[in-house]
C-alpha cells in the first residue's frame, strides 16, 4: 500500500489547478494565452502528428504558453507561479499530469466545467482579489492545502471578473 503524504495530496492538487488554469486561460474571452490545443479543433491535428502522446503533448503545449504570460507579468527571477516551481516539484507536478491523462479531459471540456471544478477547489473566495495583473502571494506551504487554495481562489475570481491575474509566491518548506 502506498502511504500519501500531504506533499502528495498537494501536488496532485497543483497539477490539476495548472490544467484548469491553463485550459481556462484559452477558454475565456478574451483569451490569456493565444493558444487552442484543448480545442476540439487541434485534437486531430495532434492526434496525427503526436498519435500516442496527444493529450500529454496539448498540455505542454498549453502550459508553456501559460509559463511565458505568467514569467511576462511577474518576472522568471526570484519568485515562482503555478507554472514555475523549483526543479523537483515541478517535475513531481509533470509526473501527475502524465499519469493522469484522460481523467481531467472532461473538466477541461468546457469553459462551464473548469470553472465548476475551480470553484470546488477555491472555496469561498471572499477575500481573493478581483485586480488585474501580479498578485504577492506570499509564502506557499507545500504542505497545506489552504495555500494552494488561495491561489485557486485568485484565479477563480480573475476568470469570473474578466481580468488576467498572475499569482506569485515564495516556496516555504
Amino acid at each position: 500500500m502506498v502511504k500519501h503524504t500531504n506533499t502528495d495530496t498537494t501536488v496532485a492538487l497543483l497539477a490539476e489547478l495548472r490544467l484548469l488554469v491553463a485550459a481556462l486561460g484559452e477558454q475565456v474571452s478574451p483569451p490569456w494565452w493565444n493558444t487552442s490545443f484543448f480545442a476540439s479543433s487541434s485534437e486531430s491535428f495532434l492526434k496525427f502528428n503526436f498519435p500516442r502522446t496527444s493529450i500529454s503533448a496539448s498540455v505542454a503545449s498549453v502550459q508553456e504558453a501559460a509559463r511565458k504570460s505568467h514569467d511576462q507579468a511577474v518576472g522568471a527571477v526570484g519568485s515562482y507561479h503555478l507554472f514555475r516551481f523549483p526543479a523537483v516539484t515541478g517535475e513531481q507536478i509533470h509526473h501527475t499530469l502524465l499519469r493522469c491523462g484522460d481523467d481531467w479531459s472532461e473538466t477541461v471540456s468546457s469553459l462551464e466545467s473548469g470553472l465548476n471544478r475551480l470553484r470546488i477547489i477555491a472555496g469561498d473566495p471572499e477575500d481573493a482579489p478581483a485586480t488585474p495583473g501580479a498578485i504577492d502571494c506570499g509564502a506557499l506551504h507545500l504542505a497545506q492545502k489552504e495555500s494552494i487554495v488561495s491561489i485557486a481562489a485568485a484565479y477563480l475570481v480573475a476568470f469570473e471578473n474578466g481580468v488576467k491575474c498572475f499569482p506569485y509566491f515564495q516556496i516555504s518548506a
